[in-house]
């Protein structure tokens, strides 16, 4: 199961840094924040059931993961942090989500999900704190389409 849940990590990682979905970071000091937000459709059933995610043509999924850097050249580790966020539409509805942390070995990761009604553009506001660092402000728009 840890060799299935690894590879599913890495196949998701390796289809959502295409230009359809493309991950996104900032950097804060010796942080990377790396963010993402796509239709939940994009996940297999079976990912979709290992994470405890509702796959629906109006839910997406909002992706955080925090790396720290261990030195020059060194690998960056992932590390947790604390992760809020909302998310409002053009018309100025609030979507509020709440963020959990999953853990896969060394890798830590914080997920929400949301609601989208087909074409909609939200305004998303993150705000994440990882151990030890000040706090970033992470903002983005995104358009979504029911699949």
């Amino acid at each position: 199961m840890r060799v299935l849940l690894t590879l599913s990590v890495a196949l998701f990682l390796a289809l959502f840094q295409g230009p359809a979905v493309a991950a996104k970071y900032q950097n804060l000091g010796d942080y990377q924040i790396h963010y993402n937000a796509f239709p939940s459709t994009f996940l297999s059933p079976e990912m979709a059931k290992l994470y405890q995610i509702r796959r629906s043509g109006n839910r997406g999924v909002l992706t955080v993961s925090v790396l720290e850097s261990q030195g020059e050249g060194a690998e960056l580790v992932s590390v947790p942090a604390e992760v809020e966020g909302h998310a409002v539409n053009l018309t100025g509805q609030l979507k509020n989500f709440t963020v959990r942390e999953v853990r896969d070995r060394e890798a830590i990761y914080h997920i929400a999900e949301f609601r989208f009604v087909d074409g909609e553009t939200l305004d998303f506001t993150l705000r994440v704190t990882p151990p030890g660092a000040g706090e970033a402000v992470i903002r983005f728009r995104q358009q979504f389409h029911a699949r």
